[in-house]
C-alpha cells in the first residue's frame, strides 16, 4: 500500500485488503493466503494476468454488478488450486479460455453477451442461450465430447472454426436470425448427420473432408455409406436434401435453385430446381453416382418432429450446483445375490473376505428391498436412505459421483481398528 499511496495520479482505496483504483475500478492487489476471496462491488476491471495470491485460493466470488469482463486465460494459469468461481450478475464477456472449465466449476449469468473459445460446459448436447450475441473464434474447435449444438438467432455470424474438427458432432441446428458463417466454421465434421439451416442463413454450407490432428493433415477414411441430411428453409418453404456424406462438399441457394458441389465429379455442380407444394415439405434424395434425384412430399408437421429443443446450459458442471446435496451412487446387482444375515462379531473379525465383499450385508430402510431374496437388474439408490449397520459395512459406500464423493463411514475404519487390535492380541497371547 505504501507504493500505491505515492502515486499521485491514482485515487487508491482499500476495502478489506482489496486495493482498487477508484477512477477506473481496476483491482490492483488482493489479500494474501486466503482460501476464499470475495471481490467487492467497487471492482470493475481485472488486470490481464491473475494475481499470484489467487493461486492459493479455492473459491472466488464476485459481487453482483462488479466486473464486466473476465480477461483471456485469467483463471487458466497452471498450478492454481481454484475449484469454484462465482461470476456476478452484470458481467458481459468471458474471453477465450478465461476459466479452466475442466477443473473449475462456474456459473453463466443471464447478462452474458459474449463467449470466447471453450467457454461453455463440458456436455454432449449444447444449446447456446439466446442472450449470447457473439462467439469467439475456435469456439468449440476439436471438441470430441460434442454431439449436437443449437445456435440462437441472436448470433448473426458464426466465427472462424466454429465447430471445426468436432469429429463426433452429429446434429447442427441454426435458428432463424443466423446469417453467415466465416471460413472453416464447419471444417472436418466427419460424423455430421443432420443440419438445419434457417431462411436468414445466406452463406454456403460447406464441409471439408480434410481433417487436422495435431500438425498432420489426412483425408477421412470412415465416411463411406454415411447419409447427410440438410434441411433448409427457403422462401418460407422447407426443403430437405439427403445425400452421400463422403461425396458432399458444398450447398448454396440462389434464384429458387439449390447448387450442390461434390467431390465425385471433379468439383462439378448439381443444380436442383426447388419444388413447392402447399403445407408440404419436399425431400430430395440424391445419388451422385447415377446423377439422379428422387423427390417426395411429406406434411410439415411430420418433418418438425426431429427438432426438439434441449435445455440451455446453466452451469459448467454436469450436475447442477444446487443439486450437489442430493448424492446418489450406483450399486451393481448385475448378478443374482442374496442378502446375508449378520454374523457374530467375533466370527466377523476372523473373516478376511467380509471387508472386501461388495454384495453382502446391505441393509436398507425399504423393507421390500431388504426382504427380497434376489435382485436381478441394476438400479439407483439414494445414499440418504442407506442404513449403515454397526458391523459390517460394505466398501461400496466409498463410491462417488463426479465431484461429489460419498464419504467412507467411520464404522468401516472402526472395524479395521478392531481387527488390528484383535490380531495383535492373538499374537501377544501366542508369545506368552
Amino acid at each position: 500500500m505504501d507504493f500505491y499511496s505515492k502515486q499521485k495520479n491514482l485515487n487508491i482505496i482499500n476495502i478489506n485488503g482489496y486495493v482498487i483504483d477508484q477512477e477506473s475500478g481496476l483491482l490492483i492487489s488482493v489479500p494474501k493466503h486466503l482460501k476464499v476471496y470475495n471481490i467487492p462491488q467497487e471492482v470493475k476491471m481485472l488486470p490481464e494476468t491473475m494475481f499470484i495470491e489467487f493461486r492459493d485460493a479455492e473459491e472466488v466470488y464476485f459481487a453482483d454488478n462488479s466486473i464486466l469482463k473476465l480477461p483471456y486465460r485469467f483463471f487458466s494459469v497452471g498450478g492454481s488450486r481454484i475449484r469454484k468461481v462465482h461470476l456476478p450478475k452484470g458481467i458481459k464477456s468471458l474471453e477465450s479460455y478465461s476459466i479452466d472449465g475442466i477443473h473449475i466449476a462456474y456459473n453463466f449469468p443471464s447478462t452474458l453477451e459474449y463467449l470466447g473459445a471453450s467457454m461453455y460446459p463440458t456436455i454432449s448436447h449444447l444449446v447456446i442461450p439466446s442472450n449470447i450475441k457473439a462467439l469467439g473464434s475456435r469456439f468449440a474447435y476439436c471438441d470430441k465430447n460434442l454431439i449436437s449444438i443449437e445456435v440462437p438467432g441472436s448470433i448473426k455470424t458464426l466465427p472462424v472454426y466454429f465447430v471445426g474438427n468436432c469429429k463426433n458432432l452429429k446434429k447442427l441446428i441454426l435458428h432463424e436470425g443466423v446469417e453467415e458463417a466465416l471460413n472453416g466454421a464447419f471444417l472436418g465434421l466427419s460424423s455430421i448427420e443432420y443440419v438445419s439451416l434457417p431462411e436468414s442463413f445466406c452463406s454456403p454450407f460447406q464441409i471439408s473432408n480434410t481433417f487436422y490432428t495435431g500438425n498432420s493433415v489426412y483425408s477421412s477414411r470412415n465416411l463411406n455409406g454415411k447419409v447427410l441430411t440438410i434441411r433448409k428453409k427457403y422462401n418460407g418453404v422447407f426443403h430437405t436434401f439427403k445425400m452421400d456424406r463422403e461425396m458432399f462438399k458444398k450447398i448454396s441457394f440462389k434464384d429458387n435453385v439449390a447448387i450442390i458441389e461434390t467431390t465425385f465429379w471433379q468439383g462439378k455442380k448439381i443444380h436442383i430446381s426447388l419444388c413447392v407444394k402447399e403445407n408440404m415439405e419436399t425431400i430430395y434424395e440424391l445419388d451422385f453416382q447415377t446423377k439422379q434425384v428422387q423427390k417426395q412430399f411429406i406434411p410439415i408437421s411430420e418433418s418438425l418432429s426431429k427438432e426438439k429443443a434441449i435445455r440451455p446450459f446453466v452451469s459448467s458442471t454436469k450436475i447442477p450446483i444446487e443439486e450437489n446435496k442430493k448424492r446418489f451412487f450406483p450399486i451393481d446387482f448385475s448378478q443374482k445375490m442374496t442378502v446375508q444375515e449378520e454374523m457374530p462379531k467375533e466370527e466377523l473379525l476372523k473373516d478376511d473376505s467380509i471387508l472386501t465383499s461388495l454384495e453382502k450385508n446391505v441393509s436398507l430402510e425399504n423393507e421390500s428391498l431388504a426382504t427380497s431374496s434376489t435382485i436381478e437388474e441394476p438400479f439407483m439408490i439414494d445414499a440418504s436412505k442407506v442404513v449403515v449397520p454397526d458391523i459390517p459395512v460394505p466398501t461400496i459406500l466409498s463410491s462417488s459421483v463426479e465431484n461429489n464423493p460419498v464419504p467412507i463411514p467411520d464404522t468401516l475404519f472402526a472395524l479395521r481398528d478392531m481387527r488390528q487390535q484383535y490380531t495383535e492380541s492373538q499374537e501377544k497371547s501366542k508369545i506368552k
